[in-house]
């Protein structure tokens, strides 16, 4: 019996790489079905670009600079459990931000970090240049973003208490050491978040929410500070009373 072409195909191995890729990057709106050329061009007209928003990408330097203006921190996915029982998995392509009248937040997809994960880390991202199975650079672009919100170990213990950053393993010095030295080959896709950096940037440079905000930070983030703030109001109204009545007492029927 003859076997035709069709039944003697196989179906192409797909890499170990390649599979995590997929998970860590899909996209419903996007197509996986993409060339190395196509996207090297695509990146590197995008430098331009980059050049462009240089300048506003570096005007927040920080969590903590953008907590004191209102800005919170949230993982995208609160629970893992959940995400498994409906077949989905966290996509680094998933960062959301909202703005509200005085606050705002900024959800981002979770990452774990530890020795072992930073090596898969690194080769996914060489893995994003490889043809023919390169797409949008997922992977370095995030880390990029997320080194843009770090400047120092305070900014890596809030995101660490947020559930955004995942480690079991080391200081938070170490865990910012780790996040410096990742591969990104000098590269990402400045698209990808573009629109989120364009939010927060809006956000950031609201002076009245801002203001508004940094108050609320310097004096009523904990019970002590708004307690201290009621105390000194209440001084100052009652000074006030005094003073009024020194000057015009109540004169006497």
């Amino acid at each position: 019996m003859a076997v035709t072409g069709d039944e003697n195909e196989e179906k192409a191995s797909v890499h170990l790489l390649e599979c995590i890729h997929k998970e860590l990057s899909s996209d419903q709106n996007v197509s996986l079905e993409s060339c190395h050329f196509f996207n090297f061009c695509k990146i590197w007209s995008t430098q331009t670009e980059e050049q462009e928003y240089a300048d506003f990408i570096q005007s927040f330097r920080s969590v903590r600079e953008l907590k004191t203006k209102g800005i919170h921190f949230k993982p995208i996915n609160s629970s893992f459990l959940s995400l498994a029982k409906l077949g989905k998995s966290i996509s680094l392509r998933n960062v959301e931000f909202r703005s509200r009248f005085i606050s705002a937040e900024l959800k981002l997809p979770p990452l774990f970090l530890d020795p072992a994960k930073i090596k898969v880390y690194n080769n996914l991202a060489a893995f994003e240049w490889c043809p023919p199975t390169v797409n949008a650079l997922v992977i370095t672009s995030y880390i990029c973003f997320l080194n843009t919100l770090i400047d120092g170990p305070d900014d890596v213990r809030e995101l660490r208490s947020k559930r955004i950053l995942l480690n079991n393993v080391g200081s938070d010095q170490e865990v910012l050491k780790m996040l410096r030295e990742m591969t990104t080959f000098e590269r990402q896709d400045v698209a990808l978040y573009q629109g989120v950096r364009k939010a927060i940037e809006k956000h950031y440079n609201n002076k009245i929410r801002t203001w508004v905000a940094e108050i609320i930070n310097k004096y009523f983030s904990t019970p002590l500070a708004a307690l201290g703030l009621f105390g000194a109001i209440t001084f100052l109204v009652l000074a006030i009373v005094q003073t009024r009545f020194t000057i015009y007492p109540i004169k006497e029927k």
